[in-house]
Protein backbone atom coordinates (compact mmCIF):
# COMPACT_ATOMS: atom_id res chain seq x y z
CA UNK A 1 0.00 0.00 0.00
CA UNK A 2 2.29 2.31 0.84
CA UNK A 3 4.37 1.25 -2.25
CA UNK A 4 1.30 2.30 -4.19
CA UNK A 5 1.20 5.52 -2.43
CA UNK A 6 4.45 6.89 -2.76
CA UNK A 7 4.21 5.84 -6.50
CA UNK A 8 0.84 7.84 -7.30
CA UNK A 9 2.72 10.64 -5.97
CA UNK A 10 5.49 10.49 -7.67
CA UNK A 11 3.58 9.93 -10.90
CA UNK A 12 1.75 12.91 -9.96
CA UNK A 13 4.88 14.59 -9.57
CA UNK A 14 6.28 14.01 -12.89
CA UNK A 15 2.71 15.05 -14.84
CA UNK A 16 2.48 18.11 -12.95
CA UNK A 17 5.65 19.31 -13.81
CA UNK A 18 5.69 18.16 -17.64
CA UNK A 19 2.52 20.07 -18.05
CA UNK A 20 2.60 23.48 -19.83
CA UNK A 21 3.53 26.02 -18.17
CA UNK A 22 2.61 30.06 -17.29
CA UNK A 23 5.61 31.60 -16.81
CA UNK A 24 5.44 33.61 -19.50
CA UNK A 25 2.32 35.03 -17.79
CA UNK A 26 3.93 35.71 -14.41
CA UNK A 27 6.08 38.31 -15.75
CA UNK A 28 3.31 40.67 -16.63
CA UNK A 29 1.15 38.89 -14.69
CA UNK A 30 -1.60 37.44 -17.09
CA UNK A 31 -2.78 35.57 -20.05
CA UNK A 32 0.30 33.84 -21.66
CA UNK A 33 -1.38 34.51 -24.73
CA UNK A 34 -1.60 38.29 -24.63
CA UNK A 35 0.67 41.45 -24.40
CA UNK A 36 -1.24 44.62 -23.41
CA UNK A 37 -0.19 48.07 -23.83
CA UNK A 38 0.09 48.07 -20.71
CA UNK A 39 2.58 45.33 -20.32
CA UNK A 40 4.83 46.46 -23.00
CA UNK A 41 5.15 49.99 -21.14
CA UNK A 42 8.57 48.94 -20.21
CA UNK A 43 9.62 48.72 -23.65
CA UNK A 44 8.24 51.85 -25.06
CA UNK A 45 11.64 52.86 -26.67
CA UNK A 46 12.12 50.11 -28.87
CA UNK A 47 10.71 47.26 -31.24
CA UNK A 48 7.85 44.77 -30.78
CA UNK A 49 10.67 42.30 -31.59
CA UNK A 50 12.34 43.50 -28.53
CA UNK A 51 9.70 43.10 -26.00
CA UNK A 52 8.23 39.51 -27.13
CA UNK A 53 12.08 38.31 -27.63
CA UNK A 54 11.85 39.07 -23.41
CA UNK A 55 8.57 38.67 -22.40
CA UNK A 56 7.06 35.76 -24.67
CA UNK A 57 9.75 34.28 -26.52
CA UNK A 58 8.26 31.14 -27.06
CA UNK A 59 5.80 32.76 -29.40
CA UNK A 60 9.03 32.59 -31.47
CA UNK A 61 9.47 29.69 -31.89
CA UNK A 62 8.33 28.12 -35.12
CA UNK A 63 7.60 24.60 -35.59
CA UNK A 64 8.09 21.62 -38.36
CA UNK A 65 9.99 24.35 -40.98
CA UNK A 66 7.48 26.32 -40.73
CA UNK A 67 7.87 30.43 -39.53
CA UNK A 68 4.92 31.83 -37.49
CA UNK A 69 3.06 34.42 -39.29
CA UNK A 70 2.17 37.69 -37.83
CA UNK A 71 -0.83 39.45 -38.78
CA UNK A 72 -1.03 43.50 -38.57
CA UNK A 73 -4.30 45.15 -37.68
CA UNK A 74 -6.22 42.23 -39.82
CA UNK A 75 -4.08 42.15 -42.62
CA UNK A 76 -0.91 39.41 -42.85
CA UNK A 77 2.59 41.30 -42.31
CA UNK A 78 5.16 38.06 -43.23
CA UNK A 79 7.45 36.56 -40.50
CA UNK A 80 7.91 37.27 -37.40
CA UNK A 81 11.37 39.17 -38.78
CA UNK A 82 8.79 41.76 -39.11
CA UNK A 83 8.14 42.45 -35.62
CA UNK A 84 11.19 44.60 -35.36
CA UNK A 85 9.27 47.11 -37.96
CA UNK A 86 6.87 47.75 -35.16
CA UNK A 87 7.33 50.60 -32.73
CA UNK A 88 6.14 49.59 -29.08
CA UNK A 89 4.80 53.06 -28.84
CA UNK A 90 1.83 52.33 -31.30
CA UNK A 91 0.61 48.92 -29.91
CA UNK A 92 -2.81 48.22 -28.47
CA UNK A 93 -2.49 44.54 -28.38
CA UNK A 94 -0.85 41.68 -29.07
CA UNK A 95 -1.99 38.35 -29.36
CA UNK A 96 -0.52 34.70 -30.18
CA UNK A 97 -2.39 32.40 -31.56
CA UNK A 98 -2.04 28.28 -31.05
CA UNK A 99 -1.52 26.89 -34.56
CA UNK A 100 -5.10 25.20 -34.23
CA UNK A 101 -6.63 28.54 -33.57
CA UNK A 102 -4.61 30.53 -36.07
CA UNK A 103 -5.87 27.78 -39.11
CA UNK A 104 -9.58 28.01 -37.57
CA UNK A 105 -8.60 32.37 -37.81
CA UNK A 106 -6.35 32.54 -40.73
CA UNK A 107 -6.54 29.64 -43.11
CA UNK A 108 -3.75 26.67 -43.66
CA UNK A 109 -0.01 27.34 -43.55
CA UNK A 110 -0.02 28.66 -39.51
CA UNK A 111 1.54 25.45 -38.40
CA UNK A 112 3.64 27.33 -36.19
CA UNK A 113 0.79 29.46 -34.98
CA UNK A 114 0.27 33.53 -35.49
CA UNK A 115 1.34 36.15 -33.92
CA UNK A 116 -1.56 39.24 -34.06
CA UNK A 117 -0.91 43.09 -33.82
CA UNK A 118 -3.28 45.50 -33.20
CA UNK A 119 -2.01 48.96 -33.32
CA UNK A 120 -3.75 52.94 -33.06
Amino acid sequence: MRRLSISLFALLLIVSACAPGTNAAMSGGGDAEILTAEMLQPYAGGTLMDAIQTERRQWLRAQFEDPVKVWLNGRELGRTNELSTILVSSVIEVRYLEPRMAMAEYGVGHTSGAIVVTTR
